[in-house]
């Protein structure tokens, strides 16, 4: 090894020449003679006109000298002089980690090898499909580096021939070997985090991986089976981020495809990489502290959780064993509560799932998670004071049909609280109300002027019965 330049032996012993400029002992350059056997440098000169000598010995049949081979003629030890006439010419090339090599960096360098003696270096770079050649001198700092940022007029997504020279005692030598360097665009994609992810939140957002000198990006979404493509740009701002809700047409209930662009220089890349994303419909359920609940009374409610955007809930219950199914809808006034009550067919003693689901921009969604709801038997909560159960043994609507005021009469058995609900055909409850019965006869008033002609239904709970009766408006 002779300062950087390191000769490898092929066979045997190698001879070799060492050129020392002024008195520092730096090495110029070093001139091998290839060959096996025992070759010994004996002697090494230069004479006026700049040629170099060296003399040497070998014993082998042959000796090798660049592309000059001696043979042995004797039996033993020949001797041989090499004469290299005027300068040496040393070529260089990019490394071997930076030939062949791509990048999507526009900030990123490539390296050269360097050559004892160096005092700089040109890149050339060329591209014959573009008719493109431009060249970069490096002659300061590290000059045996090249940005690929600063070389004039380049472009992003084509390959180019790149050669290097190197300036030795102020002369530039030859260009050496071709290697390509690929420039491609920078490559983006959905974040890991939301590559096969899911929300059923229509104001959230999705993000894409940042490239460098990005200016912006474009978020394609797109299902096949839908026969939807559909993209959104974004240059301002959090560019690298979508909502959801900004993209148009999109739909709950579907998995989309989603591919990402970076516009870098002015210029938009290739697609990246394909991810999936799906938009499910808000799910709801029982919420925690009615998930497995028990009660003796059909007078209490039952709640769910409320998602973004709700318009609505419809609470299932089931009980296989009885063969008894039945949902109600709530799309008004505290429509995230269910009174059992209001529950047809409902009955105590026994176990329910309850399913709850959600009505999101007019558009129900599916079943949430299963829950139990027990309804035990157990004494009315409207005991009298005398300890006897109340109940109704009678109620009567009249006039009916009735076009202005309804009377509602209820005949009780003992006093209690009840609870009223007059619905129409639909199940949508038009009024409700809680009041006290004190005497075994009592009487309710309900003007009905303004109602639409139809058939209503009055429904009374009162004690752990309820009673219901239909009446005409007229």
């Amino acid at each position: 090894t002779f300062d950087d330049s390191t000769i490898t032996a092929t066979g045997g012993t190698d001879a070799f020449m060492a050129v020392y400029t002024g008195m520092s002992g730096t090495f110029q350059f070093v001139k091998a003679i290839k060959g096996a056997g025992t070759e010994s440098g004996k002697m090494t000169c230069v004479d006026k006109q700049g040629n170099y000598y060296l003399g040497a010995d070998f014993n082998s049949t042959s000796v090798s000298i660049d592309d000059s081979t001696k043979t042995n003629t004797n039996t033993v030890i020949d001797g041989v002089v090499a004469k290299y006439g005027g300068s040496i010419i040393y070529t260089t090339k990019l490394r071997d980690a930076y030939c062949g090599y791509t990048t999507s960096n526009w900030d990123e360098y490539i390296l050269c090898d360097r050559i004892t003696g160096d005092q700089a270096f040109e890149f050339e770079f060329s591209n014959a499909g573009l008719g493109y050649t431009q060249t970069y001198q490096n002659l300061s700092g590290s000059y045996w580096l090249c940005y690929l940022n600063q070389v004039t007029g380049i472009q992003r997504g084509y390959t180019y021939d790149v050669r290097v020279r190197a300036k030795i005692s102020g002369s530039w030598g030859d260009w050496g070997t071709i290697c390509q360097v690929t420039i491609n665009y920078p490559p983006t994609k959905l974040r890991d985090a939301y590559c096969d992810g899911s929300t059923s939140d229509w104001n959230s957002y999705i993000l894409c991986d940042r490239v460098t000198g990005d200016q912006g990006f474009e978020f394609e979404f797109s299902n096949e089976d839908l026969e939807y493509s559909q993209s959104v740009t974004y240059t301002s701002g959090s560019y690298w981020l979508c909502y959801i809700n900004q993209i148009p047409g999109i739909q709950r209930g579907y998995t989309y495809d989603v591919r990402v662009r970076a516009k870098v220089a002015g210029t938009w890349g290739p697609w990246g990489d394909t991810c999936q994303f799906t938009i499910n419909y808000p799910s709801s359920k029982l919420r925690t502290a009615y998930c497995d609940y028990t009660t003796n009374t059909l007078y209490t409610y039952v709640l769910c959780d409320r998602v973004i955007g709700d318009q609505g809930f419809e609470f299932e219950f089931t009980n296989e064993g009885i063969g008894y199914s039945q949902s109600v809808v709530y799309t008004t006034g505290a429509y995230w509560l269910c009174y059992l009550y209001r529950v047809p067919g409902l009955q105590k003693g026994y176990t329910y799932d309850v399913r709850i689901r959600a009505k999101v921009a007019g558009t129900w969604g599916s079943w949430g998670d299963t829950c139990q709801v027990t309804i035990n038997v157990a004494k009315s909560m409207f005991a009298s004071s005398s300890g006897n159960t109340e109940f109704l043994s009678e109620i009567s609507l009249y006039p009916n049909p009735a076009n202005s005021i309804l009377n509602i009469e209820m005949n009780a058995e003992g006093k209690g609280k009840y609870i009223m609900d007059i619905c129409d055909i639909t199940g949508r409850v038009i009024m409700n109300e809680e009041g006290y019965i004190e005497d075994s006869l009592y009487i309710r008033q309900k003007d009905v002027s303004a109602w639409d002609k139809g058939v209503y239904q009055v429904r009374i709970l009162y004690g752990d019965e309820v009673k219901t009766m239909m009446f005409i408006k007229e």
